[in-house]
């Protein structure tokens, strides 16, 4: 029942909120979307992704999957999961926690690894280290890899 309860809150929250998102459809255990990149690094790409509520939400972290993956620093290229967990700030007593807001600041957050890579550049540990490193060091190949 908690978690039922949990999902609608987000649910309704999303739906009251002016989160800059494409396209989403909502099921209850799983979530598809899609962003049309029309400007930015990623301009004219399509990308394609799933948002999976584990069993043991709100006590874990959703997964993020792309189906149609960008080649990204914070994106597996093997298996298109989105690694975010460096991007949450955690509590230092009590580890993360799930909140009211959080699935408005999970989509605004795939918006903006797609239009945004500031944040990244404080990353230690990226999931896909060699975009990293050309995302930094030499922004051409990037490019030639993320078109």
């Amino acid at each position: 029942m908690v978690y039922i309860y949990s999902w609608m809150n987000h649910y309704l929250k999303m739906i009251q909120s002016k989160v800059n998102y494409s396209f989403i459809t909502l099921f209850l255990l799983a979530w598809s979307g899609v962003i049309f990149a029309r400007s930015g690094l990623y301009d004219s790409g399509i990308f394609k992704f799933i948002i999976k509520f584990p069993l043991s939400f709100p006590n874990s972290l959703i997964n993020v999957k792309f189906i149609s993956a960008p080649y990204h620093p914070l994106i597996c290229p093997k298996t298109g999961r989105l690694d975010y967990s460096c991007l949450l700030s955690e509590d230092k007593e009590n580890g993360w926690k799930m909140h009211d807001g959080f699935m408005i600041e999970l989509l605004q957050l795939i918006w903006n690894i797609i239009y945004d890579f500031n944040s990244i550049k404080q990353v230690e540990a990226p999931i896909n280290k060699q975009a990293y490193d050309l995302y930094n060091f030499n922004l051409t190949n990037f490019l030639l890899r993320a078109h």
